[in-house]
This record gives C-alpha cells, structure tokens and sequence, in this order.
C-alpha cells in the first residue's frame, strides 16, 4: 500500500468500498492514528485472504474448515509475504 501520506490515501480511497470514509476522516481529524492504524489492519488481512493460495483452494474444494496442514501452509505463506 505504500507508505506516509499515500497510504493514508489509500485506506481513505478502501473506506469507501465500505461507507466509511467520514468515520475515518474524523479518526485522522481527530488525530486518533491508533483508529486509522486498525483500519489499514484489517484491510491488509482482507488483502492477505483473498491472496492467499490456501484458502482460495480450500473454497474451490468448497471446504469450510482448516486442518493443521491447511494452518502450517498459511504460516508458510504469512511467513514469504513478511519476507
């Protein structure tokens, strides 16, 4: 997503996918960095989901639930994307 003044550009252009893009311009307003640093959280997880080899081949399999290699795989893959 970048960094600095892009990146709080880019959770603003994300919050309007979800209709909060003037809960978030308060939070920055407000100055309130900690609300704003959740919101970038959950939309890199969102970003990490939908990329995520694993998952994306459980839900082709149409399976629900992860076993404990499906949890390794998705540490091994948690583990390059940090790299």
């Amino acid at each position: 997503m970048g960094n600095g003044w892009e990146t709080i550009s880019n959770i603003i252009d994300r919050s309007g996918d979800y209709g909060s893009t003037d809960y978030l311009i308060e939070k920055i307003a407000n100055k309130e960095w900690d609300a704003v640093a959740r919101l970038y959280s959950l939309y890199r997880a969102e970003e990490l989901m939908l990329s995520s080899e694993v998952l994306g081949q459980k839900q082709d399999r149409g399976e629900e639930e992860l076993d404990a290699s499906d949890i390794e795989d998705l540490r091994d893959e948690l583990t390059i994307f940090i790299d």
